[in-house]
C-alpha cells in the first residue's frame, strides 16, 4: 500500500505573527522568526507574509515543507538554514532541540517542496 502524498493533512494549526518576511512552507519557531539551522521549530507556515503579518503554522501532521538539500525518503529531518529541511544524522540529537519530522518523498536537492509528517519536539 502507498502513502497518498499528495494533499496535506494538519492536525494543528497555530498561528504566528512573524518577526520577517517569511516565504509559504518555511519553518519558523514560536516567536514567528525563521528558523535556523537546528534550531526547535513550530512548523512550516501555510501562507507567505511579511514582517508582523499574522499566518498559519502547521505544528502537527502532515505538512508540505522546502528542502535545504537532497534526503531520501523516510529519512528523519530537522531543521536546516533558511528555515528548510534537511536530513538529521543517526540519533541526532542537539541540546533540548530533536527533529522536525519524516520525509514522506524523496528531495532531489535544495528548494524542492516535500510533504513531510511532522514530529512536535
Amino acid at each position: 500500500m502507498s502513502i497518498n502524498t499528495d494533499t496535506e493533512h494538519p492536525v494543528l494549526l497555530l498561528t504566528v505573527e512573524l518577526a520577517a518576511k517569511t516565504g509559504k512552507n518555511i519553518l519558523v519557531d514560536e516567536s514567528g522568526a525563521i528558523a535556523g539551522a537546528e534550531s526547535n521549530a513550530l512548523g512550516p507556515t501555510r501562507l507567505g507574509g511579511q514582517k508582523d503579518d499574522r499566518v498559519p503554522v502547521t505544528a502537527l501532521g502532515v505538512a508540505t515543507c522546502v528542502s535545504g538539500a537532497a534526503f531520501a525518503k523516510g529519512d528523519l529531518l530537522k531543521a536546516g538554514a533558511g528555515g528548510k529541511v534537511v536530513k538529521a544524522a543517526n540519533n541526532d540529537a542537539f541540546g533540548d532541540q530533536s527533529y522536525v519530522g519524516r520525509a514522506l518523498l524523496a528531495a532531489s536537492g535544495a528548494n524542492k517542496k516535500v510533504p513531510v509528517m511532522l514530529i512536535q519536539n
